[in-house]
Protein backbone atom coordinates (compact mmCIF):
# COMPACT_ATOMS: atom_id res chain seq x y z
CA UNK A 1 0.00 0.00 0.00
CA UNK A 2 1.12 3.55 -0.65
CA UNK A 3 1.24 6.23 2.06
CA UNK A 4 -2.26 7.54 1.33
CA UNK A 5 -3.77 4.05 1.50
CA UNK A 6 -1.97 3.29 4.77
CA UNK A 7 -3.65 6.29 6.37
CA UNK A 8 -7.11 6.45 4.83
CA UNK A 9 -8.07 2.76 4.63
CA UNK A 10 -7.41 2.03 8.36
CA UNK A 11 -9.25 5.26 9.21
CA UNK A 12 -12.31 4.15 7.22
CA UNK A 13 -12.19 0.72 8.86
CA UNK A 14 -12.15 2.41 12.28
CA UNK A 15 -15.09 4.64 11.31
CA UNK A 16 -17.01 1.57 10.13
CA UNK A 17 -16.37 -0.26 13.41
CA UNK A 18 -17.68 2.78 15.30
CA UNK A 19 -20.82 2.83 13.16
CA UNK A 20 -21.47 -0.80 14.08
CA UNK A 21 -20.76 -0.23 17.79
CA UNK A 22 -22.73 2.96 18.39
CA UNK A 23 -26.47 3.36 17.96
CA UNK A 24 -27.96 5.77 15.40
CA UNK A 25 -29.30 9.20 16.40
CA UNK A 26 -32.94 9.48 17.44
CA UNK A 27 -35.31 9.04 14.54
CA UNK A 28 -32.76 7.31 12.27
CA UNK A 29 -33.12 3.62 11.41
CA UNK A 30 -30.25 1.14 11.51
CA UNK A 31 -30.31 0.90 7.70
CA UNK A 32 -30.09 4.68 7.37
CA UNK A 33 -27.25 4.74 9.93
CA UNK A 34 -25.25 2.18 7.99
CA UNK A 35 -26.05 3.92 4.71
CA UNK A 36 -24.45 7.02 6.26
CA UNK A 37 -21.37 4.89 6.86
CA UNK A 38 -21.39 3.71 3.24
CA UNK A 39 -21.78 7.30 1.99
CA UNK A 40 -18.79 8.45 4.05
CA UNK A 41 -16.66 5.57 2.76
CA UNK A 42 -17.46 6.27 -0.89
CA UNK A 43 -17.18 10.05 -0.54
CA UNK A 44 -13.75 9.86 1.11
CA UNK A 45 -12.41 7.31 -1.40
CA UNK A 46 -13.79 9.26 -4.36
CA UNK A 47 -12.42 12.58 -3.14
CA UNK A 48 -8.99 11.28 -2.20
CA UNK A 49 -8.70 8.68 -4.99
CA UNK A 50 -7.07 6.36 -2.47
CA UNK A 51 -8.05 3.57 -4.82
CA UNK A 52 -9.15 4.09 -8.46
CA UNK A 53 -12.54 5.82 -8.48
CA UNK A 54 -13.96 3.15 -10.79
CA UNK A 55 -13.04 0.43 -8.27
CA UNK A 56 -14.56 2.52 -5.49
CA UNK A 57 -17.78 2.54 -7.54
CA UNK A 58 -17.93 -1.27 -7.24
CA UNK A 59 -17.97 -1.19 -3.44
CA UNK A 60 -21.78 -0.83 -3.15
CA UNK A 61 -22.12 -4.31 -4.66
CA UNK A 62 -20.13 -5.68 -1.71
CA UNK A 63 -21.01 -3.33 1.13
CA UNK A 64 -24.78 -2.94 0.68
CA UNK A 65 -25.39 -6.66 1.37
CA UNK A 66 -22.62 -6.89 4.02
CA UNK A 67 -23.97 -3.85 5.91
CA UNK A 68 -27.46 -5.40 5.60
CA UNK A 69 -28.78 -2.26 3.97
CA UNK A 70 -30.32 -4.17 1.06
CA UNK A 71 -29.99 -7.29 -1.06
CA UNK A 72 -27.60 -7.98 -3.90
CA UNK A 73 -30.31 -7.30 -6.51
CA UNK A 74 -30.91 -3.84 -5.10
CA UNK A 75 -27.18 -3.20 -5.08
CA UNK A 76 -26.55 -4.31 -8.66
CA UNK A 77 -29.73 -3.21 -10.50
CA UNK A 78 -28.69 0.48 -10.80
CA UNK A 79 -25.60 -0.54 -12.79
CA UNK A 80 -28.01 -1.49 -15.60
CA UNK A 81 -30.06 1.69 -15.45
CA UNK A 82 -31.37 2.69 -18.88
CA UNK A 83 -29.32 5.91 -18.88
CA UNK A 84 -26.15 3.87 -18.44
CA UNK A 85 -27.00 2.42 -21.85
CA UNK A 86 -27.77 5.89 -23.21
CA UNK A 87 -24.23 6.85 -22.30
CA UNK A 88 -22.90 3.60 -23.76
CA UNK A 89 -24.63 4.31 -27.05
CA UNK A 90 -23.19 7.81 -27.02
CA UNK A 91 -19.71 6.40 -26.44
CA UNK A 92 -20.04 4.07 -29.45
CA UNK A 93 -21.18 6.91 -31.71
CA UNK A 94 -18.32 9.09 -30.45
CA UNK A 95 -15.87 6.26 -31.13
CA UNK A 96 -17.10 6.05 -34.73
CA UNK A 97 -16.77 9.83 -35.21
CA UNK A 98 -13.19 9.69 -33.94
CA UNK A 99 -12.30 6.59 -35.96
CA UNK A 100 -13.28 8.11 -39.32
CA UNK A 101 -11.87 11.56 -38.38
CA UNK A 102 -15.20 13.29 -38.91
CA UNK A 103 -14.47 15.53 -35.92
CA UNK A 104 -11.27 16.86 -37.50
CA UNK A 105 -13.06 17.64 -40.77
CA UNK A 106 -15.65 19.64 -38.84
CA UNK A 107 -12.95 21.47 -36.89
CA UNK A 108 -11.01 22.46 -40.01
CA UNK A 109 -14.16 23.61 -41.82
CA UNK A 110 -15.13 25.90 -38.95
CA UNK A 111 -11.62 27.35 -38.56
CA UNK A 112 -11.36 27.99 -42.30
CA UNK A 113 -14.77 29.64 -42.24
CA UNK A 114 -14.21 31.96 -39.25
CA UNK A 115 -10.75 33.16 -40.21
CA UNK A 116 -7.11 33.32 -39.13
CA UNK A 117 -6.64 36.46 -37.00
CA UNK A 118 -5.63 35.74 -33.42
CA UNK A 119 -9.03 36.52 -31.94
CA UNK A 120 -10.86 34.60 -34.64
CA UNK A 121 -8.63 31.57 -34.17
CA UNK A 122 -9.51 31.51 -30.47
CA UNK A 123 -13.19 31.95 -31.24
CA UNK A 124 -13.15 29.13 -33.79
CA UNK A 125 -11.26 26.78 -31.46
CA UNK A 126 -13.73 27.57 -28.67
CA UNK A 127 -16.73 26.89 -30.91
CA UNK A 128 -15.38 23.62 -32.30
CA UNK A 129 -14.30 22.30 -28.88
CA UNK A 130 -17.59 23.22 -27.24
CA UNK A 131 -19.63 21.65 -30.05
CA UNK A 132 -17.60 18.43 -30.02
CA UNK A 133 -17.98 18.21 -26.24
CA UNK A 134 -21.75 18.19 -26.63
CA UNK A 135 -21.53 14.80 -28.36
CA UNK A 136 -18.20 13.19 -27.39
CA UNK A 137 -16.23 13.27 -24.15
CA UNK A 138 -14.60 16.54 -23.17
CA UNK A 139 -11.33 14.65 -22.82
CA UNK A 140 -11.48 13.47 -26.44
CA UNK A 141 -12.44 16.97 -27.59
CA UNK A 142 -9.33 18.47 -26.03
CA UNK A 143 -7.07 15.69 -27.30
CA UNK A 144 -8.39 16.44 -30.80
CA UNK A 145 -7.86 20.19 -30.60
CA UNK A 146 -4.61 20.40 -28.59
CA UNK A 147 -2.23 19.26 -31.38
CA UNK A 148 -3.81 21.74 -33.77
CA UNK A 149 -3.52 24.52 -31.20
CA UNK A 150 0.14 23.72 -30.54
CA UNK A 151 0.86 23.71 -34.29
CA UNK A 152 -0.67 27.15 -34.63
CA UNK A 153 1.33 28.47 -31.68
CA UNK A 154 4.53 27.06 -33.15
CA UNK A 155 3.82 28.72 -36.50
CA UNK A 156 3.01 32.06 -34.90
CA UNK A 157 6.20 31.84 -32.86
CA UNK A 158 8.26 31.42 -36.03
CA UNK A 159 6.46 34.33 -37.66
CA UNK A 160 6.41 36.95 -34.90
CA UNK A 161 8.19 35.52 -31.86
CA UNK A 162 6.72 33.84 -28.81
CA UNK A 163 3.62 35.52 -27.36
CA UNK A 164 3.11 33.84 -23.98
CA UNK A 165 -0.14 35.66 -23.27
CA UNK A 166 -1.65 34.37 -26.50
CA UNK A 167 -0.41 30.83 -25.82
CA UNK A 168 -2.19 30.83 -22.46
CA UNK A 169 -5.33 32.34 -24.00
CA UNK A 170 -5.62 29.75 -26.75
CA UNK A 171 -4.93 26.73 -24.55
CA UNK A 172 -7.23 27.82 -21.73
CA UNK A 173 -9.98 28.57 -24.22
CA UNK A 174 -9.75 24.98 -25.50
CA UNK A 175 -9.89 23.44 -22.00
CA UNK A 176 -12.70 25.60 -20.70
CA UNK A 177 -14.78 25.34 -23.87
CA UNK A 178 -14.74 21.55 -23.44
CA UNK A 179 -16.09 21.93 -19.90
CA UNK A 180 -18.74 24.43 -21.00
CA UNK A 181 -19.86 22.49 -24.08
CA UNK A 182 -20.43 19.24 -22.22
CA UNK A 183 -23.11 20.83 -20.05
CA UNK A 184 -25.35 21.44 -23.08
CA UNK A 185 -26.59 17.87 -23.63
CA UNK A 186 -27.60 14.87 -21.59
CA UNK A 187 -24.63 12.85 -22.88
CA UNK A 188 -22.14 15.73 -22.88
CA UNK A 189 -20.86 15.01 -19.38
CA UNK A 190 -21.70 12.18 -16.94
CA UNK A 191 -23.29 14.31 -14.16
CA UNK A 192 -26.12 15.33 -16.51
CA UNK A 193 -27.19 11.76 -17.27
CA UNK A 194 -26.66 10.71 -13.65
CA UNK A 195 -29.09 13.34 -12.42
CA UNK A 196 -31.64 12.39 -15.09
CA UNK A 197 -31.41 8.74 -14.02
CA UNK A 198 -31.62 9.65 -10.31
CA UNK A 199 -34.72 11.80 -10.80
CA UNK A 200 -36.44 9.17 -12.92
CA UNK A 201 -35.63 6.34 -10.52
CA UNK A 202 -36.53 8.01 -7.22
CA UNK A 203 -38.91 10.86 -8.02
CA UNK A 204 -40.55 9.66 -11.28
CA UNK A 205 -39.40 12.85 -12.99
CA UNK A 206 -38.59 12.33 -16.67
CA UNK A 207 -35.93 14.58 -18.23
CA UNK A 208 -35.55 13.90 -21.94
CA UNK A 209 -32.64 14.91 -24.13
CA UNK A 210 -34.59 17.96 -25.31
CA UNK A 211 -35.75 18.85 -21.79
CA UNK A 212 -32.18 18.98 -20.58
CA UNK A 213 -31.09 21.16 -23.50
CA UNK A 214 -33.56 23.85 -22.41
CA UNK A 215 -31.33 24.49 -19.41
CA UNK A 216 -28.00 22.98 -20.49
CA UNK A 217 -27.68 24.64 -23.88
CA UNK A 218 -28.78 27.98 -22.43
CA UNK A 219 -26.05 27.73 -19.82
CA UNK A 220 -23.44 26.66 -22.39
CA UNK A 221 -24.21 29.58 -24.71
CA UNK A 222 -24.07 32.11 -21.87
CA UNK A 223 -20.89 30.57 -20.41
CA UNK A 224 -19.31 30.46 -23.88
CA UNK A 225 -19.87 34.20 -24.31
CA UNK A 226 -18.57 34.88 -20.79
CA UNK A 227 -15.47 32.75 -21.44
CA UNK A 228 -14.62 34.61 -24.64
CA UNK A 229 -15.03 37.98 -22.95
CA UNK A 230 -12.88 36.89 -19.99
CA UNK A 231 -10.14 35.49 -22.24
CA UNK A 232 -10.24 38.66 -24.33
CA UNK A 233 -10.09 40.91 -21.25
CA UNK A 234 -7.27 39.02 -19.54
CA UNK A 235 -5.07 38.11 -22.47
CA UNK A 236 -6.02 39.58 -25.84
CA UNK A 237 -6.50 43.31 -25.43
CA UNK A 238 -2.77 43.90 -25.57
CA UNK A 239 -2.09 41.16 -28.08
CA UNK A 240 -0.94 42.31 -31.52
CA UNK A 241 -2.99 41.30 -34.54
CA UNK A 242 -1.42 38.65 -36.71
CA UNK A 243 -2.24 36.41 -39.63
CA UNK A 244 -1.10 32.84 -40.12
CA UNK A 245 1.28 32.44 -43.02
CA UNK A 246 0.02 30.79 -46.19
CA UNK A 247 2.02 27.60 -45.58
CA UNK A 248 0.12 27.00 -42.38
CA UNK A 249 -3.21 27.41 -44.12
CA UNK A 250 -2.28 24.98 -46.85
CA UNK A 251 -0.92 22.24 -44.55
CA UNK A 252 -2.62 22.22 -41.17
CA UNK A 253 -6.04 23.25 -42.47
CA UNK A 254 -6.13 21.19 -45.66
CA UNK A 255 -9.32 19.16 -46.11
CA UNK A 256 -9.13 15.87 -47.94
CA UNK A 257 -12.09 14.56 -49.96
CA UNK A 258 -14.76 13.08 -47.70
CA UNK A 259 -14.67 9.29 -47.45
CA UNK A 260 -17.59 6.88 -47.61
CA UNK A 261 -17.11 6.01 -43.96
CA UNK A 262 -17.28 9.67 -42.94
CA UNK A 263 -20.46 10.16 -44.96
CA UNK A 264 -22.13 7.15 -43.34
CA UNK A 265 -21.16 8.19 -39.81
CA UNK A 266 -22.34 11.75 -40.46
CA UNK A 267 -25.74 10.55 -41.69
CA UNK A 268 -26.13 8.26 -38.69
CA UNK A 269 -25.03 11.01 -36.29
CA UNK A 270 -27.65 13.38 -37.74
CA UNK A 271 -30.26 10.61 -37.49
CA UNK A 272 -29.49 10.02 -33.81
CA UNK A 273 -29.23 13.73 -32.90
CA UNK A 274 -32.55 14.54 -34.58
CA UNK A 275 -34.07 11.51 -32.84
CA UNK A 276 -32.92 12.74 -29.43
CA UNK A 277 -34.17 16.26 -30.02
CA UNK A 278 -37.57 15.12 -31.35
CA UNK A 279 -38.00 12.25 -28.86
CA UNK A 280 -40.80 13.92 -26.84
CA UNK A 281 -42.86 14.13 -30.05
CA UNK A 282 -41.86 10.67 -31.34
CA UNK A 283 -42.75 8.96 -28.05
CA UNK A 284 -46.32 10.21 -28.43
CA UNK A 285 -46.52 8.46 -31.80
CA UNK A 286 -44.91 5.24 -30.55
CA UNK A 287 -44.41 4.68 -26.83
CA UNK A 288 -41.33 2.47 -27.20
CA UNK A 289 -39.16 5.29 -28.53
CA UNK A 290 -36.91 6.94 -25.94
CA UNK A 291 -33.43 8.45 -25.81
CA UNK A 292 -31.80 5.13 -24.88
CA UNK A 293 -33.40 3.09 -27.68
CA UNK A 294 -32.37 5.77 -30.20
CA UNK A 295 -28.76 5.74 -28.92
CA UNK A 296 -28.46 1.96 -28.87
CA UNK A 297 -30.05 1.59 -32.32
CA UNK A 298 -27.50 4.03 -33.71
CA UNK A 299 -24.66 2.17 -31.97
CA UNK A 300 -25.79 -1.25 -33.24
CA UNK A 301 -26.06 0.03 -36.81
CA UNK A 302 -22.41 1.14 -36.64
CA UNK A 303 -21.39 -2.49 -36.09
CA UNK A 304 -23.45 -3.61 -39.10
CA UNK A 305 -22.86 -1.16 -41.94
CA UNK A 306 -19.63 -1.57 -43.98
CA UNK A 307 -16.98 1.12 -43.82
CA UNK A 308 -16.08 0.85 -47.50
CA UNK A 309 -13.02 -1.28 -46.86
CA UNK A 310 -13.05 -5.02 -47.52
CA UNK A 311 -14.79 -7.03 -44.79
CA UNK A 312 -14.67 -4.12 -42.34
CA UNK A 313 -17.57 -2.44 -40.56
CA UNK A 314 -17.64 1.15 -39.31
CA UNK A 315 -17.03 -0.16 -35.79
CA UNK A 316 -15.36 -3.43 -34.86
CA UNK A 317 -15.36 -4.87 -31.34
CA UNK A 318 -11.71 -3.84 -30.98
CA UNK A 319 -12.94 -0.23 -31.25
CA UNK A 320 -15.57 -0.84 -28.57
CA UNK A 321 -12.92 -2.02 -26.12
CA UNK A 322 -11.45 1.49 -26.15
CA UNK A 323 -14.53 3.33 -24.88
CA UNK A 324 -14.73 4.59 -21.28
CA UNK A 325 -16.22 1.54 -19.58
CA UNK A 326 -14.97 2.88 -16.25
CA UNK A 327 -17.33 5.85 -16.51
CA UNK A 328 -20.28 3.47 -16.91
CA UNK A 329 -19.26 1.58 -13.76
CA UNK A 330 -18.80 4.85 -11.86
CA UNK A 331 -22.22 5.92 -13.10
CA UNK A 332 -23.79 2.69 -11.80
CA UNK A 333 -22.00 2.92 -8.46
CA UNK A 334 -23.34 6.41 -7.90
CA UNK A 335 -26.88 5.30 -8.73
CA UNK A 336 -26.52 2.31 -6.39
CA UNK A 337 -25.51 4.62 -3.54
CA UNK A 338 -28.36 7.00 -4.39
CA UNK A 339 -30.79 4.08 -4.34
CA UNK A 340 -30.01 3.03 -0.76
CA UNK A 341 -29.92 6.65 0.43
CA UNK A 342 -33.56 6.82 -0.68
CA UNK A 343 -34.80 3.38 0.39
CA UNK A 344 -33.02 3.24 3.75
CA UNK A 345 -34.75 6.35 5.03
CA UNK A 346 -31.56 8.41 5.12
CA UNK A 347 -32.93 10.87 2.55
CA UNK A 348 -36.02 11.52 4.67
CA UNK A 349 -33.93 11.92 7.83
CA UNK A 350 -31.60 14.38 6.11
CA UNK A 351 -34.57 16.23 4.65
CA UNK A 352 -36.03 16.71 8.11
CA UNK A 353 -32.75 18.24 9.29
CA UNK A 354 -33.15 21.00 6.72
CA UNK A 355 -36.73 21.94 7.61
CA UNK A 356 -35.46 25.04 9.54
CA UNK A 357 -33.99 26.30 6.26
CA UNK A 358 -37.53 27.24 5.25
CA UNK A 359 -36.78 30.52 6.99
CA UNK A 360 -34.34 31.36 4.18
CA UNK A 361 -35.31 32.16 0.58
CA UNK A 362 -34.89 29.03 -1.61
CA UNK A 363 -32.72 30.90 -4.12
CA UNK A 364 -30.28 31.75 -1.34
CA UNK A 365 -29.96 28.05 -0.50
CA UNK A 366 -29.45 27.21 -4.18
CA UNK A 367 -26.74 29.88 -4.29
CA UNK A 368 -24.91 28.29 -1.33
CA UNK A 369 -25.28 24.79 -2.79
CA UNK A 370 -23.92 25.90 -6.18
CA UNK A 371 -20.87 27.55 -4.65
CA UNK A 372 -20.19 24.49 -2.48
CA UNK A 373 -20.45 22.07 -5.42
CA UNK A 374 -18.19 24.23 -7.62
CA UNK A 375 -15.50 24.32 -4.92
CA UNK A 376 -15.77 20.56 -4.32
CA UNK A 377 -15.57 19.66 -8.01
CA UNK A 378 -12.32 21.62 -8.30
CA UNK A 379 -10.73 18.84 -6.25
CA UNK A 380 -12.70 15.72 -7.20
CA UNK A 381 -14.28 13.97 -10.17
CA UNK A 382 -17.45 15.78 -11.22
CA UNK A 383 -19.37 12.49 -11.45
CA UNK A 384 -18.15 11.41 -8.01
CA UNK A 385 -19.22 14.77 -6.58
CA UNK A 386 -22.61 14.45 -8.26
CA UNK A 387 -23.13 10.86 -7.09
CA UNK A 388 -22.34 11.80 -3.50
CA UNK A 389 -24.22 15.06 -3.14
CA UNK A 390 -27.20 15.03 -5.53
CA UNK A 391 -29.22 12.70 -3.23
CA UNK A 392 -28.39 15.01 -0.31
CA UNK A 393 -29.35 18.10 -2.30
CA UNK A 394 -32.64 16.41 -3.21
CA UNK A 395 -33.20 15.74 0.51
CA UNK A 396 -32.67 19.43 1.27
CA UNK A 397 -35.33 20.33 -1.30
CA UNK A 398 -37.72 17.81 0.24
CA UNK A 399 -37.05 19.14 3.73
CA UNK A 400 -37.81 22.68 2.57
CA UNK A 401 -40.88 21.48 0.65
CA UNK A 402 -39.46 22.94 -2.55
CA UNK A 403 -39.43 21.56 -6.10
CA UNK A 404 -36.64 19.00 -6.45
CA UNK A 405 -35.53 20.40 -9.80
CA UNK A 406 -34.97 23.85 -8.34
CA UNK A 407 -32.11 22.44 -6.25
CA UNK A 408 -30.85 19.43 -8.20
CA UNK A 409 -30.43 21.00 -11.67
CA UNK A 410 -28.22 23.92 -10.52
CA UNK A 411 -26.12 21.52 -8.43
CA UNK A 412 -25.62 19.27 -11.46
CA UNK A 413 -24.55 22.15 -13.69
CA UNK A 414 -22.24 23.45 -10.96
CA UNK A 415 -20.50 20.05 -10.80
CA UNK A 416 -19.10 20.64 -14.30
CA UNK A 417 -17.82 24.16 -13.56
CA UNK A 418 -14.26 23.31 -12.51
CA UNK A 419 -11.99 25.96 -14.00
CA UNK A 420 -9.39 26.84 -11.36
CA UNK A 421 -7.11 23.82 -10.96
CA UNK A 422 -5.53 21.19 -13.24
CA UNK A 423 -7.12 18.38 -11.21
CA UNK A 424 -10.61 19.83 -11.70
CA UNK A 425 -11.33 18.11 -15.03
CA UNK A 426 -9.37 16.03 -17.55
CA UNK A 427 -9.33 18.95 -20.06
CA UNK A 428 -7.68 21.16 -17.43
CA UNK A 429 -5.06 18.49 -16.74
CA UNK A 430 -4.35 17.84 -20.44
CA UNK A 431 -3.83 21.51 -21.21
CA UNK A 432 -1.69 22.00 -18.12
CA UNK A 433 0.50 19.09 -19.23
CA UNK A 434 1.54 21.13 -22.28
CA UNK A 435 3.90 23.03 -19.91
CA UNK A 436 2.79 26.33 -21.45
CA UNK A 437 0.40 27.32 -18.65
CA UNK A 438 1.11 28.31 -15.06
CA UNK A 439 -1.27 27.37 -12.27
CA UNK A 440 -1.55 31.07 -11.46
CA UNK A 441 -2.95 31.71 -14.96
CA UNK A 442 -5.47 28.92 -14.55
CA UNK A 443 -6.54 30.10 -11.09
CA UNK A 444 -6.87 33.73 -12.22
CA UNK A 445 -8.98 32.84 -15.23
CA UNK A 446 -10.85 30.15 -13.31
CA UNK A 447 -11.96 32.56 -10.59
CA UNK A 448 -13.57 34.78 -13.22
CA UNK A 449 -15.22 31.76 -14.85
CA UNK A 450 -16.50 30.40 -11.52
CA UNK A 451 -17.94 33.80 -10.66
CA UNK A 452 -19.58 34.03 -14.11
CA UNK A 453 -20.92 30.47 -13.75
CA UNK A 454 -22.64 31.30 -10.48
CA UNK A 455 -24.30 34.36 -12.03
CA UNK A 456 -25.43 32.35 -15.07
CA UNK A 457 -26.73 29.45 -12.94
CA UNK A 458 -28.77 31.78 -10.74
CA UNK A 459 -30.13 33.64 -13.76
CA UNK A 460 -31.10 30.42 -15.52
CA UNK A 461 -32.94 28.89 -12.56
CA UNK A 462 -34.91 32.11 -12.25
CA UNK A 463 -35.69 32.69 -15.94
CA UNK A 464 -35.30 29.33 -17.75
CA UNK A 465 -35.81 26.50 -15.24
CA UNK A 466 -39.54 27.29 -14.82
CA UNK A 467 -40.02 26.10 -18.42
CA UNK A 468 -38.63 22.70 -17.41
CA UNK A 469 -40.58 22.56 -14.13
CA UNK A 470 -43.83 23.69 -15.76
CA UNK A 471 -43.54 22.78 -19.47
Amino acid sequence: MNKKQKIIIPLLVLITVMFFIFQPPEGMSIKAWRTSNLTIILAVLWMTETIPITITALLPIVLIPLFQIGGIKQATAPYANELVFLFMGGFFIAAAIEKVNLHRRFAIMIINRIGYSKKRIILSFMFVTAFLSMWISNTASVLIMLPMALSILSELSEEAGTDERYEVALLLSVAYSANVGGIATLIGTPPNAFTAAFLREHYSIEISFMNWMIVGLTFSIAAFIALYLIIKFLFLNKSEKSKLIEHQKSSLFKINPISKAETKVFILFVFVAVGWISQPFLSKIYEGINDTTIAMLGAIILFIIPSGKANEKILEWSDAQKISWGILILFGGGLSLASVIQTSGLAVWLGNLFIPLKLFPPYFIVFIISITIILLTELTSNLATTATFIPIVASIATGMNENILLFVIPATVAASCAFMLPVGTPPNAIIFSSNKIKISDMIKTGIYMNFASIIIIMTIIYLVLPFLINP
